[in-house]
């Protein structure tokens, strides 16, 4: 009975110990198994972090170029601005030197002059005699901020007609809540775009005054209903979206360039074929 006893603890501990083989062979397996994905593992995120270092170089230098030809740009702009204005000056003594009163030049952002009649022109008659004249040069200098898909492309700040706006985005955008805020010598004007309209990629939208002859046609010429555009020395107009978040900001100051007083001797209305020819000359 005793070895009867002992060998069946023998062959349950045989057993036993067949099965912590079996059981540590397998944990093995797996420990290996999970070295080998951990280096996996490793490496991936080795050339991830290469990946990524190349990318943020690639970028940084874009960056650098991208700076360097903004640079590069506006110093073209400022030699080309100091060039018209000069370009202008010389212009505006040839007039006065010829005693020649052109009409005003008018666009949207351009200098514009003005001058006082004399009782003769106003009258519309023939005179020869002594004619005094003040002219005022002026400019419209204007800054645009906003990160926005939409701009303010153009604004009448002659006549006070109309503001355009445009799309930088090449998909529909919806302009439902939107609103625009235009604001000159302390008058503010905000207007709330229809609810429907949708501007088209890279397409411009013109907003009237309701005092203009414009007639309404949406989406392109929208008219507003008993609203009017304000002119004044300083013009700022905002487009805000439906969550009353500043789209963009264009801001426009009238800067006085210089004031021209003439006296002098003005021939008849009727200048002489030797004078045209004299100025065509020079």
């Amino acid at each position: 009975d005793e070895a009867n006893k002992l060998r069946m603890e023998l062959r349950e501990l045989t057993t036993q110990l067949k099965e912590s083989e079996s059981e540590r062979k397998r944990l093995q397996i797996m420990n290996d198994d999970l070295k080998r994905n951990l280096a996996n593992e490793r490496e991936c995120h080795r050339q991830d972090m290469e990946n990524a270092a190349l990318e943020r170089e690639r970028l940084r230098k874009m960056l650098d170029e991208k700076l360097k030809e903004f640079a590069d740009l506006m110093s073209s702009k400022i030699l080309l601005d100091q060039e018209i204005l000069a370009y202008r000056k010389m212009l505006e003594s040839e007039e006065v030197r010829c005693q020649l009163h052109p009409p005003d030049r008018e666009t949207v952002f351009s200098p514009r002059s003005g001058r006082k009649r004399t009782a003769s022109e106003m009258a519309g008659g023939d005179y020869s005699g002594e004619e005094s004249s003040t002219k005022e040069v002026s400019n419209y200098r204007s800054s645009t901020t906003g990160q926005g898909k939409v701009e303010v492309s153009a604004v009448d700040v002659q006549g006070a007609q109309f503001v355009e706006i445009q799309s930088l985005s090449d998909q529909d955008i919806s302009l439902h809540g939107w609103h625009m805020k235009y604001e000159a010598s302390g008058e503010a004007t905000v207007f709330k775009f229809p609810a429907r309209l949708i501007l088209k990629p890279r397409e411009a939208c013109t907003i009237w005054s309701s005092e203009s002859t414009q007639t309404h046609e949406p989406p392109r010429h929208l008219v507003m209903k008993g609203l009017r555009f304000a002119s004044g020395p300083s013009i700022r107009v905002m487009l805000l979206d439906n969550e009353a978040k500043e789209q963009c900001v264009m801001t426009l100051n009238r800067e006085i360039l210089r004031a021209v007083k003439a006296r002098g001797l003005r021939a008849k209305r009727r200048v002489s074929s030797s004078a045209d020819e004299k100025c065509g000359i020079m």
